[in-house]
Order: structure tokens, then C-alpha cells, then sequence
């Protein structure tokens, strides 16, 4: 498996014969996966920031194309600091994955506990919000607004990243096999994050850099302007009137608050959160 930059591109809206289109954007973010005759080729994409300590990631998303690959949205450290929605191609319409890492042990045996495969209320070949609230002892999973799985087993504990990937493990027991010349693509009409930071913006030594043996590309960075002060705008993502489309709730000069943590004031609510503003590479 190799992943291709060509594989992360901007998709024009169009009437092909799976999914359904949306008239609120005319594109959107492609992760794309398509199997080669000798190897599979992927696509992965991660935050710069890689400090993000709790936060609740909401993203309008589909996925669509052959059997055999897996769409990835979720944060992570390392292999035991992950909290993931995974689709793959191969299962029920209504079947999505929801886990913290690791899933198995060091036998290779399913861990109890550590993930669902949850049927939703949903068709994920169309357009839906899907949601992630990593909390300090608990991760919870919505999807278009409904509420679907906790879980409090191995909830990370480590300042992270978000990583969104699309990809096929050839037939290994996961994703299943993909045929020769099939692709798969992650779609995604936009992103929508509160979240704490920890740290220093390139997080923690020792972080995972690349997931599900990808090859690595070099790294395309766009320099992070350091001349203009941090924004203090509180912004909410809850109770707005259109999803997607984060409203004003502040302006001050004061320090907004984030995403409640230990020590923070238990009045923090996701409504009044400030909206991070992130980087991506890939």
C-alpha cells in the first residue's frame, strides 16, 4: 500500500449514480483508494496541529466507490491514543465502526469492549454529519445529530491529531480485497472542530507519524503566520442556524475557553466553545 498525493484532490459536484449530491456546495474533499494491479494505492491526511487534548470533531461526509477499502476520520497519538469512525465499503449501508485503540491484543484477539459495529440511522453513501467528543474518560459517537455509541475503554490520553485517510489492506481480514482497477473515495464537504490544546503545536515526541503502513510522502507544509495575535473570538458550532457554518458568539480581548478539561469550569458548554482553526498536510 502507497500512498499518493494525486489520491487528495478537490472534487466538482456532479451526478454520478451512487450517493446524492448536496445543493449547498459545488465541491469538496476527495480521499481517494483504487487498487493497482501490483499495489494498493491510498490516501491519508493529518493536522499540523498535533496538540489537540479533547475535542469534538464534526465533519459532513460520504463515502463511496468498490468493495474493499476503508474510510478513517479520527484522532490519534499512537496505536493505544485513538479514537476512530471507520466505513468500510464491503459492509451493510447502515454499518459503521466506532473504537478506541488498540482493538486487539498482542495475540491478534479481538479486545472486548473496544469498539461497535453500530448500525445507524443512516445510508453513509450520502451525505451525513458524523461526530466525534473525545472527553477525558469518555469518547461518544453521533451521527447527524443522534447519538450512537460511548465508550470508556482506552480513551486517549495523549495530545493529538486529526487524521482522515481512505485506503485497503488487499484482503488481510479488515478491509476486505478490492478488485483490480476498483476505487473508493472519502468525500468530505467541510470540518468542524472545539477543541483544548496541550503542549507545544507539533505535540508530544513520539507520536505515530503515518497509519495503516502507508509509505510516507514528503510533507507539504504551509507556514503558520506568527506575526498577527491569536484569535479570541468565540464561535459556536451548536445551535446555529445552518450546520456547517460556525456563528459568532464574542469578540473580546479576553482568553477564549475551550473544550472542558480537568480544572476547567464545569460552565463550559460545546455551544460556546471556541472553533479551532486547523492546517492540514498529506
Amino acid at each position: 500500500m502507497q500512498n499518493d498525493a494525486q489520491n487528495v484532490f478537490i472534487a466538482q459536484r456532479n451526478d454520478r449514480s451512487y450517493g446524492s449530491d448536496s445543493d449547498d456546495y459545488d465541491s469538496y474533499l476527495t480521499l481517494r483508494t483504487t487498487r493497482l494491479p501490483d499495489f494498493q494505492s491510498a490516501a491519508e491526511v493529518e493536522s499540523l496541529q498535533k496538540n489537540l487534548m479533547y475535542a469534538s470533531v464534526r465533519l459532513r461526509a460520504r463515502v463511496i466507490g468498490d468493495a474493499g477499502a476503508c474510510a478513517g476520520m479520527f484522532t490519534v497519538y499512537n496505536d493505544g491514543n485513538e479514537s476512530d469512525i471507520e466505513v468500510l465499503t464491503m459492509d451493510p449501508k447502515d454499518k459503521i465502526n466506532y473504537s478506541n485503540q488498540p482493538t486487539v491484543d498482542k495475540d491478534g484477539e479481538v479486545i472486548p469492549g473496544s469498539g461497535v459495529d453500530a448500525v445507524v440511522p443512516a445510508n453513509w453513501t450520502e451525505w451525513n454529519d458524523h461526530r466525534i467528543d473525545w472527553l477525558p474518560h469518555k469518547t461518544s459517537w453521533y451521527i447527524n445529530g443522534v447519538h450512537t455509541v460511548d465508550n470508556t475503554y482506552s480513551v486517549p490520553r495523549m495530545a493529538s491529531c486529526l487524521t482522515m485517510n481512505m485506503w485497503s489492506n488487499g484482503g488481510k481480514g479488515w478491509t476486505g480485497e478490492m478488485r483490480v482497477g476498483g476505487s473508493a473515495e472519502l468525500q468530505i464537504q467541510w470540518i468542524d472542530m472545539v477543541f483544548n490544546t496541550s503542549g507545544p503545536v507539533t505535540g508530544p515526541p513520539g507520536a505515530t507519524t503515518t497509519k495503516r503502513g502507508l509509505d510516507p510522502m514528503p510533507i507539504r507544509v504551509m507556514k503558520r503566520k506568527t506575526t498577527e495575535a491569536p484569535c479570541k473570538v468565540q464561535c459556536a458550532v451548536d445551535g446555529v442556524k445552518k450546520v456547517g457554518y460556525p456563528e459568532v458568539v464574542s469578540k473580546s480581548t479576553a482568553t477564549s475557553q475551550g473544550l472542558q478539561g480537568y480544572g476547567a469550569s464545569k460552565r463550559a458548554t460545546l455551544a460556546s466553545l471556541l472553533t479551532g482553526s486547523l492546517l492540514f498536510t498529506f
